[in-house]
């Protein structure tokens, strides 16, 4: 999240493309998004992401995914947590990232979808249906050793989305819209959120007491958080003990 946030403060064109490591773009992508925005100056389009196609370390082709093209169905899909763009696929004019601020840095993995929900307060996102990135997937990739930290990251950016929604600010102190330097966290999230990251470390090393042990200290450190109450219930039921085997099925 740091390099993601270090690279926008160093680039200085209208526009932001992300690329990335060792996924590969379509010679043309560039200028088609770029020919989007000019056709669509007056429309309030912030992001554009491309739809592309998953390859292997060999860079055979293993999956295509077609993005879900209009604002309102890629909305959906991101309240869904569904696959809803290409990270590295996107532009996205720059005052969109001078409005909310970039990456929040605490979201260590799966940042996009909450960047993304916070863009929909203040923009629309369209996808162009066009293969024009080629997104590569391996043993070693963030994608495939991160996915649990990446699932639970989701449910605090979509209930955290749905705070800022019905109460205009979060329980980070992030407002509907604003940017996130603005205002740091509270301490007592931020304790709780450690501890919680903990006890997701805890389970993907199979340490059943570590877990527990986390998780009581994450609620203590902020007991009328909603989100840790919402995510120690998520992930008991639906990862610990459906996924992890912690108790007989």
């Amino acid at each position: 999240t740091g390099a993601l946030n270090k690279g926008l403060t160093i680039a200085s064109g209208s526009y932001i493309a992300r690329q990335d490591a060792d996924d590969i773009s379509e010679i043309d992508r560039f200028e088609r998004q770029l020919a989007f925005f000019a056709n669509h100056n007056n429309d309030d389009i912030g992001v554009l992401g491309t739809s592309g196609i998953i390859i292997d370390e060999d860079n055979n082709v293993t999956e295509e995914k077609l993005a879900p093209e209009y604002h309102d169905d890629i909305f959906k899909d991101l309240m869904d947590r569904k696959f809803v763009i290409i990270h590295g696929s996107v532009m996205i004019r720059r005052t969109v990232f001078d409005k909310i601020g970039g990456y929040r840095d605490f979201i260590l993995t799966g940042q996009d979808r909450d960047l993304w929900l916070r863009v929909t307060e203040i923009t629309k996102l369209h996808n162009l249906q066009s293969q024009l990135y080629q997104y590569r997937v391996h043993g070693q990739s963030v994608t495939s050793k991160t996915m649990l930290k990446r699932r639970l990251l989701q449910n605090y950016s979509v209930f955290h989305f749905m705070q800022r929604s019905t109460k205009g600010v979060d329980e980070t102190g992030l407002v509907k819209g604003g940017n996130y330097n603005d205002k740091a966290p509270s301490k007592s999230f931020s304790n709780a959120y450690q501890f919680f990251m903990k006890a997701v470390k805890a389970i993907e090393n199979k340490n059943r007491l570590a877990f527990l042990v986390y998780i009581v200290i994450a609620f203590f450190c902020n007991p009328f958080s909603k989100v840790t109450v919402w995510q120690f219930d998520w992930l008991f039921s639906k990862v610990v003990l459906k996924r992890e085997g912690l108790l007989s099925k």
